[in-house]
């Protein structure tokens, strides 16, 4: 089947149709599940199986991030929608066209998208208004292979979402994608309802808020997962990973001699992440053409 992905980019993917799947106690009949190729952009960041849209579209979801809870229900049970949305605000359409705001950005119109690994995305006409403004901090993203974009962020922006103000969000500009999207660092900040494509949200209250943020670590790099291995994925321009000596593509072996966990499940379950965010320093040994290299990386004082 021809699709486009994310980057508007067309493959060929293959379809597998099974009797059913079970989430939970609630039984889904029928599914189809799609492969997703190498030539596709996103194949490197489906390094584990992952639910589509359009099994999200026909289940109700509730996800209670203050107290860690996920519930699924039957959106056409009127009764039961009033009694999981108690408590919420309702955003009529708001999984294609949720509005946010901020002093810098003005009204800002965005598709919400658990798929995207990202606080919020914009496109090409806010970040010209934006860098009038504030000064983004600029990266080179490794794709795959030969393919890399160089992404802009602007840090520290409060946005505003139906009158609850969400501080601290990272927006960045990536021009392959050149769009407005809300990804799952700006959901983990709030609680929210997906049902029938409306969108209900309400302000978390457990403190967590103050440690969730999108971006690259004050020490310039992100690890991530590229043709199932752990390899440096981002490096901001003249950084201190760069200037460091590290490269775009560089395999990890370890990390603070076997500090933290390099593999794929470290990844992906972000503990990796989250500690080259709080690192002052990283000792990061890497394989590149075959030769093994340790690297040192310090935090800059500004």
């Amino acid at each position: 089947m021809p699709t486009f992905n994310f980057y508007k980019q067309v493959y060929f993917s293959k379809l597998y149709k099974v009797n059913d799947i079970t989430l939970g106690n609630g039984k889904l009949e029928g599914v189809v599940f799609t492969s997703v190729p190498k030539d596709n952009g996103m194949y490197n960041a489906l390094y584990r199986p992952v639910l589509g849209r359009a099994i999200m579209e026909n289940i109700g979801w509730k996800f209670d991030l203050d107290s860690n809870e996920m519930v699924m229900f039957a959106p056409g049970n009127k009764q039961l929608l009033q009694h999981e949305t108690e408590g919420f605000t309702l955003t009529k359409g708001g999984v294609n066209d949720l509005q946010l705001y901020s002093e810098q950005t003005d009204t800002l119109n965005v598709m919400f998208d658990l798929g995207s690994n990202y606080d919020i995305i914009i496109d090409k006409t806010v970040y010209e208004k934006l860098r009038k403004r504030q000064t983004p901090r600029i990266y080179a993203n490794y794709r795959r292979e030969g393919l890399t974009d160089t992404i802009a962020e602007f840090h520290g922006i409060t946005v505003f979402c139906n009158g609850m103000a969400i501080p601290d969000c990272t927006l960045s500009y990536i021009p392959s994608i050149d769009r407005n999207v809300a990804g799952n660092i700006f959901a983990g900040k709030i609680n929210f309802i997906l049902a029938d494509g409306d969108l209900y949200i309400k302000q978390r209250t457990d403190g967590a808020l103050q440690v969730i943020r999108d971006g690259l670590s004050p020490l310039g790099l992100r690890l991530n997962v590229r043709s199932n291995a752990v390899c440096v994925t981002a490096l901001e321009i003249n950084g201190p990973a760069e200037k460091a000596g590290l490269m775009l593509g560089d395999k990890v072996i370890a990390v603070d001699k076997g500090a933290i966990e390099s593999g794929i499940m470290s990844v992906s379950s972000g503990r990796l992440e989250t500690y080259i965010q709080q690192a002052e320093s990283l000792a990061l040994e890497i394989e590149r053409n075959g030769e093994k290299k340790i690297f040192s990386i310090i935090k800059e004082t500004k």
